[in-house]
């Protein structure tokens, strides 16, 4: 019997996954009011990630994916949060987690994808707010994590640990948990200001046993020598998870820019200032921040652009970036988030009045993009100062990296 959500190979190149992308824009855009007030994804947009493969940009070609890279995840995934935010947002996360289970043991991968190739997946990664203990056969985990991401239609979902030492003293390692939708609890607390549709709610797991192959440790996925890299034996899995990262949100900080930008030029074509009944698009004060939007924008993208393809020269040669290398990558990721919300905040300046009602889609642009900025990963803050020190030859202090 084939596997749920089986798709020809034709389906899933470059080309076809952004078709896809474009064509569920109308859809996406009648749904933003539904998904604002549910805030979740409504079901209908899930069925349709499943239906057109367009979560598996990253995903095993050998399990239904397109394995295909971080260019075509910034392209797909940032065309739908050009429409809707909250959606393309979420969409980002189950593409990097499909690509992060592609390092996993391969037991994990045929319990999550061999019967079931539209599998959603989800994560939180905040590793301190997790404990783990080693028992016969596995582990044994507590926790609670924030910022679940998708989780309410994920089927699976990844939480994060600290491991007790197996010796007092040592330091614990940090761990990776893969669990199926019914092993843990959803906490429905998410009222927030933007990316409102994303529902990233906590999940809470209780002393719950997880078995070994469902586990992965942070330092097996930095040198390329994971399980599923020597499994799939592909360039993609051999790039260091963590230093990818910057290009899940980046791209969705890109997607949420290209949205305001577009939406705020349309508009602005059709407007007349109300004290002359003179084309606002005539003024040049307009026209200089339209420039500087566009500027940022395209700035941001050719940034990751470029260090998505230097990341996978790298990781098709087996060579492994230095610290600097990957503090770069996240700090580059950081800054071109920076550089769309600057983008944003730069129409929105000129947008009017009207801009500050609920029904003008520059609104949820304007809240959407500063709330991409919230994620630690586009945190300028941190991630300039974990580059700064490894330019300087200081340790970053960044352990997932």
């Amino acid at each position: 019997m084939a596997p749920v959500g089986q798709l020809d190979r034709s389906q899933l190149t470059h080309d076809a996954l952004v078709a896809a992308a474009k064509s569920l824009a109308p859809n996406m855009r009648a749904r933003l009011a539904e998904t604002e007030a549910l805030r979740k994804l409504p079901e209908a947009t899930l069925a349709e990630y499943r239906a057109t493969g367009v979560n598996r940009v990253l995903q095993p070609a050998r399990f239904g994916g397109a394995e295909l890279s971080f260019r075509s995840l910034m392209d797909v995934c940032g065309t739908i949060a050009a429409t809707c935010p909250s959606s393309g947002w979420v969409l980002a996360q189950y593409c990097m987690h499909a690509f992060m289970i592609g390092s996993w043991p391969v037991e994990c991968q045929e319990e999550i994808w061999g019967n079931k190739h539209n599998a959603l997946l989800s994560g939180s990664l905040v590793f301190p707010l997790g404990r783990a203990k080693r028992e016969a056969g596995g582990y044994r985990v507590t926790g609670r994590w924030p910022f679940a991401s998708g989780v309410w239609g994920s089927d699976w979902h990844m939480c994060s640990a600290f491991l007790e030492p197996e010796r007092a003293g040592d330091a614990p390692d940090m761990i990776m948990f893969m669990l199926p939708k019914t092993d843990y609890e959803l906490i429905d607390n998410w009222h927030v200001i933007g990316l409102r549709g994303t529902g990233s709610i906590d999940v809470r797991l209780d002393n719950h046993f997880v078995p070994a192959h469902r586990a992965l440790t942070v330092d097996e996925t930095k040198m390329g020598s994971a399980p599923g890299a020597k499994f799939h034996n592909s360039t993609l899995y051999r790039i260091p998870t963590y230093a990818a990262f910057g290009f899940v949100q980046g791209g969705a900080a890109i997607g949420v820019a290209t949205g305001m930008y577009d939406a705020y030029v349309t508009e602005t074509k059709a407007r007349a200032a109300k004290s002359t009944g003179k084309s606002l698009a005539e003024h040049a004060p307009l026209q200089m921040r339209v420039a500087e939007a566009g500027a940022c924008i395209d700035a941001a993208r050719i940034l990751l652009y470029a260090d998505a393809d230097e990341m996978y020269r790298l990781a098709a040669a087996s060579q492994y970036p230095d610290m600097v290398s990957r503090t770069r990558f996240r700090r580059d990721g950081a800054f071109a988030s920076q550089l769309c919300t600057r983008a944003v905040d730069a129409l929105y300046a000129v947008a009017g009045g009207g801009a500050l009602y609920n029904a003008n889609p520059l609104e949820r642009y304007f809240r959407d993009s500063h709330a991409v900025n919230a994620h630690i990963t586009m945190n300028w803050e941190v991630n300039a100062a974990a580059f700064g020190k490894a330019a300087l030859g200081l340790s970053p202090e960044s352990p997932t990296l």
